[in-house]
């Protein structure tokens, strides 16, 4: 009895590791105009998703793409099909632009695998500083010099220390 339960723990075992197994989600967060490495089958359908977005174009090189892509218009997904020859392809990549206005890069990393799922979370940058007024749309955000480092404040404190203590300035060269 105890052979015949050893007998069936090895072939459970067995089955469950030369069955295929389903493959989890890949879920990444990146930033707007970062970059995602996701796997992609080359036997089955890859599903690309932007959780809460819609895709609404690719902007890669479609003559040298080995993957077919269709869009769902519902949900706003793609689906990529390896349509290649039976050699493993090269990584490849291209741009995800979303109905929000985000662009994310994409490099397709591909398997043999089963179907694949890559679900994308794209955090949003704050939003862009107005320019200049005043000016014939130059382009140029108003700034102060030496604001964002505190170099000109601290120059301006040595400075004034200097002149707090008179045998200090002759020793100093600010």
């Amino acid at each position: 009895m105890l052979k015949k339960l050893k007998l069936a723990a090895v072939l459970a075992a067995g089955l469950a590791s030369a069955c295929p197994s389903y493959a989890a989600d890949q879920r990444f967060t990146v930033k707007e105009d970062g970059l995602v490495r996701f796997k992609a089958s080359v036997t089955g359908i890859t599903r690309v998703s932007v959780v809460g977005d819609r895709i609404s174009s690719i902007v890669n090189d479609n003559e040298s793409s080995v993957y077919q892509v269709r869009n769902d218009e519902k949900t706003g997904d793609i689906f990529l099909k390896y349509a290649g020859s039976d050699e493993m392809p090269s990584k490849e990549g291209g741009y995800l632009v979303t109905e929000k206005g985000y662009t994310v890069a994409y490099e397709i990393l591909p398997i043999r695998s089963s179907t694949q799922t890559a679900l994308i979370t794209v955090r949003g940058s704050a939003p862009e500083p107005e320019t200049a007024s005043g000016g014939a749309g130059g382009g140029f955000a108003e700034t102060s010099f030496g604001g964002g480092d505190g170099f000109v404040d601290q120059l301006r404190a040595r400075k004034t220390l200097g002149q707090d203590h008179p045998h200090r300035s002759a020793q100093c060269a600010c």
